[in-house]
């Protein structure tokens, strides 16, 4: 049974620079019991989430490597939350994707991991995690991204393809 869960907790977010990953949002920084929840595509995409091994609560996700993705010079109309909360995963260690897709907007970005729309958005800071009718997840969008991190995205998006 692969299903997201929203608490009534309030949590934040942001984004972390860091060398080789083009995109990471920490929710949590504690360390903990964690375990690792990888979304793949393939050999060549990879979106892992660092969840508490109880409970499954997202402390951070990271694009580790995505084969496929658009840098668009326009903007995405941002969906309104359903919720907002602290999101779980109920996720096996791997689970494979029917696309994966990153989308780099002027005012966000948005990872589709199906081919299936989101029913509703689930917010925890700037992320929407959007999910379908049986709460699994299809899409991520994070927004707020500012210039430096944009910039960061797209440069490690392309050292990603030499």
């Amino acid at each position: 049974m692969n299903q997201i869960t929203i608490y009534d907790d309030k949590q934040t977010s942001r984004v972390e620079l860091e060398e080789y990953f083009p995109l990471r949002i920490v929710f949590d920084p504690a360390i903990g019991h964690n375990r690792f929840v990888g979304f793949y595509y393939g050999d060549k995409s990879l979106l892992e989430f660092t969840v508490d091994r109880q409970s499954g609560i997202v402390r951070q996700f990271q694009i580790v490597i995505c084969e496929n993705y658009q840098i668009k010079d326009s903007k995405r109309d941002i969906p309104v939350a359903s919720e907002t909360g602290v999101i779980a995963l109920n996720y096996p260690a791997h689970f494979d994707c029917d696309t994966f897709i990153l989308s780099a907007y002027r005012n966000c970005v948005e990872i589709a991991l199906s081919s299936e729309a989101a029913n509703e958005h689930y917010a925890v800071g700037q992320v929407l995690f959007g999910i379908n009718r049986t709460h699994e997840l299809v899409s991520i969008i994070v927004t707020g991204v500012t210039e430096e991190e944009m910039s960061h995205l797209e440069n490690e998006l392309l050292q990603q393809c030499d």
